[in-house]
């Protein structure tokens, strides 16, 4: 078998044997035969382009003598009197003719992508047309995968292995504007703005950059400047631990902005992300891909059932393309607040002003805190979500819950999809303490012991050296009071043991087998308690809240339940 390298090196392996660019003759004749294939190429044309200052008979002998050689270090050739072929090479690129069809496909053949035959010289005119013919080739079947895999990556949200993408761009072909501007967008959307302006620079200073792609490159910077502006003012926590949701939500984004829009609701308790997530999507603002609405529901907005959606309506009178609304729908929405419609009226004029806007370009809502409106509002956006299915138009609204059951208001997750936001792993809460509070002598996975994984009480406790704040104390109120009386009683119970296996707590006979794993997995998932070697711990913070909220004639019962585990414990 003889493999031909084209990308990242030039070489050829022949049988264990290595020829390189530094044999340039060598090098050129298998080149040249593999990419011709079963045709072969007339032996009087490969000897004019490699030696074609010498005569006919010493090019003839020259390549008679370098074929013996080839023969020898075990090269297929297959010659015939007048002609000189290769049998079955591979050739590196040529696995890049077939456009990708997954992300692991992407993942595992963008490593094999570099610069296009490094370090290969022509000893003649013909011989440097012959190669550019080749390079021209692997570049244009190269490029041709990459535009098709950044569409692919694009869709998940990937933005790691889309800037991955672009620097293979780059190195396929130099000359390439779109691949530097590729690199910044995705530089600005994984949190380096810094990188992404130096890009962008570089880009616009080129001489002989493409016009059109220089002005999207300014364009992306004025934005870029006036969000960093905006981020001194209101500094964001860095995101971490939330990679495969970033990744839902920027393939829903793309998917919109090709017309299969719908809704997303982000749900999880407070204070453990949900915003932070919204706020990534900020980026399409720095992008053009699409337009951001932002809203968040108020307290305010319970007391009316439609008071949300004409705020929404009000806001989307004011973007661009609302003027090609109908004009009757238009100007039943500017008076709604004064005079009132009822709820089909206001849905189907919402539905002709989200029309006109979402015509004009993609457009992405986020809702925060949809928890506080009335309840009655799903009603209509139940119908205002299926109808955007086929347009240009996401919605994404975040919802406080600390459990399913609470979702019940909700349309169903046909028509709503629902990611559950959760507590960050160790690791990841490791490393948001880390960015907040970079000092040595904290000892960051310690604050993953006091608090689990939630997120703003860990920021938190970094800020404080370990002692939690009296104005977040509510949160972790919150969060108790939203548990189920049974999953209240289980966390009780293991946080008074200090450590107990849940065998120990079959045992007791207070919950059967079934019940109890539903309980500690409902536990788990809300980051209260964790596995500490085969036994079950609640954290320190939800232990104190917990025990604190303990009824005065619940505590015998607990008392002797601690004590009936500990008993079976220390029997086996």
């Amino acid at each position: 078998m003889l493999r031909i390298r084209t990308l990242g090196a030039s070489e050829i392996a022949i049988a264990g044997t290595r020829v390189g660019s530094e044999q340039p003759m060598t090098f050129a004749l298998l080149l040249l035969l593999g990419m011709n294939g079963s045709a072969g190429l007339a032996r009087r044309d490969l000897a004019a382009m490699l030696w074609p200052q010498a005569a006919d008979r010493d090019r003839n002998h020259r390549l008679r003598s370098l074929l013996h050689r080839l023969r020898r270090m075990g090269a297929p050739l297959v010659c015939s009197g007048a002609t000189v072929a290769l049998e079955s090479p591979s050739i590196d690129f040529r696995e890049f003719v077939t456009l990708p069809a997954s992300l692991e496909l992407v993942r595992a053949q963008v490593e094999g992508i570099g610069a296009v035959l490094p370090g290969v010289a022509a000893s003649s005119p013909a011989l440097a047309d012959r190669i550019d013919d080749v390079r021209d080739l692997v570049i244009g079947t190269v490029m041709r995968w990459l535009t098709a895999a950044v569409a692919l990556v694009r869709a998940a949200g990937d933005w790691a292995l889309v800037e991955r993408l672009a620097r293979a761009a780059e190195l396929v072909d130099p000359g390439d504007d779109r691949a530097v501007l590729l690199r910044a967008e995705a530089a600005c959307l994984t949190g380096d703005s810094r990188r992404a302006i130096v890009l962008l620079d570089e880009l616009t200073g080129r001489p002989g950059a493409d016009e059109e792609v220089c002005l999207a490159a300014a364009k992306l910077r004025r934005r870029l400047v006036a969000s960093a502006r905006v981020d001194v003012s209101a500094p964001m926590p860095p995101l971490v631990g939330r990679e495969e949701i970033v990744r839902r939500l920027w393939s829903a984004v793309t998917r919109a902005s090709g017309g299969r829009g719908g809704a997303i609701v982000l749900w999880g308790p407070a204070g453990i992300g949900k915003t932070r997530l919204l706020r990534e999507l900020d980026a399409v603002r720095l992008t053009g891909t699409a337009r951001l609405v932002r809203l968040d529901a108020r307290p305010a907005h319970g007391l009316r059932p439609f008071a949300m959606i004409l705020e929404l309506a009000a806001v989307l009178l004011e973007e661009p393309g609302a003027a090609g609304c109908d004009p009757g729908a238009y100007a039943l929405l500017a008076d709604a607040r004064v005079s009132g419609i009822g709820e089909e009226a206001l849905r189907d004029a919402l539905a002709e002003l989200l029309a006109a806007v979402s015509d004009e370009s993609p457009t992405i809502l986020t809702i925060d805190d949809m928890h506080a409106v009335d309840a009655a509002i799903w009603s209509a956006l139940r119908a205002l979500v299926r109808w955007s299915a086929d347009r240009r138009l996401l919605w994404i609204f975040a919802y406080r819950a600390l459990h399913e059951a609470e979702l019940a208001a909700l349309p169903e997750p046909s028509v709503i999809q629902r990611i559950r936001v959760q507590c960050l792993d160790s690791t990841a809460a490791a490393a948001l303490t880390r960015a907040i509070a970079p000092s040595s002598a904290i000892n960051h996975y310690e604050l993953f012991e006091v608090a689990g994984g939630h997120p703003l009480l860990v920021q938190a406790l970094a800020r404080t050296g370990g002692e939690l704040p009296p104005d977040l104390e509510w949160l972790v109120d919150d969060w108790i009071a939203r548990l189920p009386m049974d999953t209240l009683r289980a966390l009780r119970l293991i946080a008074a043991l200090g450590s107990v296996t849940p065998r120990a707590l079959v045992d007791l006979g207070i919950f059967d087998r079934a019940e109890l794993g539903a309980l500690l997995g409902e536990l788990e998932r809300a980051g209260m308690i964790r596995d500490d070697g085969g036994s079950l711990r609640v954290h320190r913070v939800w232990a104190q809240a917990a025990l604190a909220t303990l009824a005065r004639g619940e505590r015998p019962t607990l008392e002797l339940g601690a004590a009936l585990a500990t008993a079976a414990m220390s029997e086996r």
